[in-house]
């Protein structure tokens, strides 16, 4: 792994195709109010920010980010970005023999007739706002450590962290190529719309899931009419907009039942069931015990 600082113009300005990472390539940038880096193009990566909040202008569409989100680039898009006050952001970008290499194996194994092994080097389905899962935060100021050490333990176990993110992406993007086939749009553009803003919702969902959350805003959050919106949301996921906040939280509820000295009552507000005896029903049709028992049978030993 190669770890750098953002020069002061933008490297990856080629006029055909996109640049080429021999070495997966972490850059570390801290910035201030009056930042800004013009428009280049990126590899396929991530973008995250470890402190403070920035604007990531991915192919004209503008995201905001602070530290408890990320956004993948796919290879080829135009990245611009500002930062807010001070702070800090990352750039991933990884290795394209080994992204290719991993993307055609996967391919080779789980390829359905009709599909072109084309589609599975595209990642613009996943080119979205993504809510940092835990092992990611963790990973990327790790990696920040690790790359400022020459001692060859230390590469080789960057390596293998970054490997495990390019594997998470890469599966990812599979698993969306999968689902958003589902949608039955031929178009590739209206497909990938389509599947990005219903991705939106659905991780807005997971975000908000203890508030009171109607399937209006959902609606709202993925710019679709409603009735639409429960129709193809069903259709994408198997489960309608309101099926999937319950499964979400009663996973969370699982989690936290597994804590010591969580009780029944406060686990059921903090996933935002108003009411006790309907949260009790659903976690037992679901789990098939009641979170009384579940939360005895799951507490956690560690002091």
């Amino acid at each position: 792994m190669i770890l750098r600082q953002l020069p002061e113009a933008p490297p990856f300005i080629i006029s055909e195709g996109s640049p080429y990472f021999s070495d997966h390539c972490l850059y570390v940038q801290a910035f201030d109010k009056d930042y800004s880096y013009p428009r280049h193009t990126t590899g396929l990566g991530l973008v995250a920010v470890q402190e403070g909040k920035a604007v990531f202008e991915v192919n004209e569409e503008h995201l905001y980010l602070d530290s408890n989100a990320f956004v993948f680039l796919n290879k080829g898009s135009q990245l611009s970005i500002k930062g807010e006050k001070k702070g800090v952001f990352i750039i991933l970008y990884f290795n394209n023999v080994l992204s290719e290499l991993i993307a055609d194996s996967l391919f080779q194994r789980n390829s359905k007739p009709g599909k072109n092994i084309k589609d599975y080097h595209d990642y613009s389905l996943i080119e979205h706002v993504h809510y940092a899962n835990a092992s990611l935060k963790d990973f990327l100021p790790l990696l920040i450590d690790l790359g400022k050490s020459c001692a060859s333990f230390h590469t080789l176990k960057a390596d293998m962290l970054i490997r495990t993110i390019l594997d998470n992406v890469i599966l990812e993007n599979f698993s969306a190529i999968q689902v958003s086939s589902k949608l039955g749009v031929v178009k590739n553009s209206t497909r990938v719309s389509l599947y990005k803003r219903l991705s939106m919702a659905k991780a807005w969902v997971e975000q908000n899931h203890a508030s009171a959350v109607t399937v209006e805003e959902m609606a709202d959050i993925a710019m679709i009419n409603p009735y639409h919106f429960i129709r193809i949301f069903k259709k994408t996921y198997g489960l309608t907009p309101h099926q999937y906040l319950i499964e979400v939280r009663i996973d969370k509820a699982r989690l936290l039942l597994s804590e010591r000295g969580r009780s029944v009552s406060s686990v059921c507000h903090a996933v935002g069931f108003d009411s006790l005896s309907s949260f009790s029903r659903l976690f037992k049709a679901r789990v098939g015990v009641s979170p009384r028992l579940y939360g005895e049978a799951n507490i956690s030993t560690e002091e």
